[in-house]
Parts: structure tokens; C-alpha cells; sequence
């Protein structure tokens, strides 16, 4: 395979093989590396077995086309702006939701039945319309300005959404992939004492660890993925490496709230 672009040795033998134009033996590297990553994906979108299985198959078919051709972008890409499994994550996460908008229709993905009447509509505006936290809190406000709700009530809200979409609520068909990053699912989630500039705090806090052990927070804490099975995936040597870095990235987090 013919590219003018000189691109330097990566420890990802993925990208190595893609780079030689191994496009069967880059194939079978990257299943064997990232399948644990792929199926964690999906898992936590549908537990049912058979979409599952659909899934995995829609994923691997769209990352196969065109001679493997969003691996490759990666794999040229002089200056790619994260990791390369940060990147699969996102791009993994697009896909599961293409697989279900394909199969339900963008229109009928629904909250969770449990929820409450403003839980729904803050998973509504969050995990389907894509709004920002703020953003949902201000419409929410300005809907039910007569009825008493507060700030308070929709920082609550978002809490309830947040658990709802992670854990995955009884009675929801088709739940969507979650996309917010973990820095606002913290900010979220953290108990309702804590003001503003709490949140704030702790967006700021995440953001200042680096892309591998934000990703790392997310796969253990978020994703509930085991260590051993994110330390084979980020090939980080061993389970307790894992562990070091979760404990370290949320050290940061404390600090940062220690200080408020």
C-alpha cells in the first residue's frame, strides 16, 4: 500500500500493521485487542443477547468497509488529537447509535418509565437531544416557571437521568449510548450540598488529568469494565495499574473539592 505520509512507530500494533499495509493481520490484531472493549460498549446500550450479537456484527462490518478505511484515517493521521482507544470509544458509541436509530427510528427511543415526570425530561434533552447540562436546566426552567421548580430540582433531575442511563432503567427498549463525558456525568452526580462551583470544580478537575486516565475513570467507574480487562485493552500491564490510576485520577477530584 502506497502513502507518501511518513508516520512514526506506535506501540499499537494495530495501527504498526495498518501502516504496512497488513490489512488482514491489522483485522486480527484489533479484534483480538479491543473484542472485550467492543462487547463492554454495547453492554452497556442492551443487555439482550441477540441485539448484542447484532451489534457486535454492524460494529465489525462498519469498521471493516472500504479496506478498513476509519482505521486507517487514524493510523495517517500525523496529529491525531486523542489516543487511539479514547478514539474507538467515540467512534464505537456512534455506531451502536446508528445500529438502533436504524432498527427504532431516531424518533422512538423513549426514557425510562421509572423515572420521574422531570427525570424524563432531563434524560429527554440530555441523552437524546444532546443538550448541555445547562442548557437543559435553562429550559426546563424557563417550561415551568409557574409550577416552583428550581435550580435544585433540576440538579436532582440530573442525577436521576444520569443513574438511569448508566445503570439502565427496566422498561427502556432501546437505550441510547450515553455521549456525555465523564468530567459532567461526575458534576452530576455529585451530592446535592454541593453548589455551582462545585460542578465546576470537578469538570475542571477531570479535564486537567490526561486523556488515558480520564478514559480509565470511565471505563471502571462508568462502564463498570474490569480492571484486568481494561489493563489488556490500554495495555497498562496488569489489573493493579488500573487501580493505581482510578485512585490517583479521583485524588485530583477530591483535592479539587477540598479546596472549595
Amino acid at each position: 500500500m502506497a502513502h507518501d505520509l511518513l508516520v512514526t512507530a506506535s506501540p499499537e500494533p494495530t495501527l504498526d500493521r495498518l501502516r504496512a499495509g497488513d490489512l488482514d493481520g491489522a483485522w486480527s490484531t484489533f479484534v483480538d485487542r479491543y473484542r472485550r472493549l467492543i462487547f463492554a460498549q454495547i453492554r452497556r446500550a442492551t443487555t439482550e443477547p441477540d441485539d448484542v450479537m447484532d451489534i457486535f456484527a454492524h460494529v465489525c462490518e462498519r469498521l471493516r468497509e472500504n479496506d478498513l478505511a476509519r482505521l486507517k484515517r487514524f493510523a495517517f493521521d500525523p496529529a491525531p488529537r486523542a489516543s487511539f482507544a479514547t478514539w474507538l470509544v467515540a467512534v464505537l458509541r456512534n455506531l451502536i447509535v446508528d445500529w438502533f436509530r436504524a432498527r427504532d427510528g431516531r424518533s422512538r427511543a423513549q426514557p425510562p418509565r421509572s423515572l420521574s415526570p422531570l427525570g424524563k425530561r432531563m434524560y429527554e434533552l440530555v441523552f437524546l437531544e444532546h443538550r448541555s447540562h445547562r442548557e437543559a436546566s435553562e429550559l426546563v426552567l424557563l417550561a415551568n416557571g409557574d409550577t416552583g421548580v428550581t435550580a435544585g430540582d433540576c440538579r436532582r433531575a440530573l442525577r436521576e437521568a444520569h443513574r438511569a442511563a448508566f445503570i439502565g432503567a427496566i422498561g427502556t427498549r432501546a437505550r441510547p449510548v450515553v455521549a456525555v463525558p465523564y468530567a459532567e456525568w461526575v458534576a452530576a452526580t455529585a451530592d446535592a450540598s454541593f453548589v455551582h462551583d462545585a460542578g465546576e470544580a470537578l469538570r475542571l478537575a477531570m479535564q486537567a488529568l490526561d486523556e488515558e486516565t480520564q478514559l480509565v475513570i470511565q471505563l471502571f467507574v462508568v462502564e463498570e469494565m474490569p480492571a484486568a480487562d481494561i489493563a489488556h485493552v490500554l495495555r497498562l500491564g496488569s489489573a493493579k495499574a488500573v487501580y493505581n490510576k482510578v485512585y490517583r485520577g479521583l485524588a485530583v477530584v477530591r483535592e479539587a473539592l477540598a479546596r472549595l
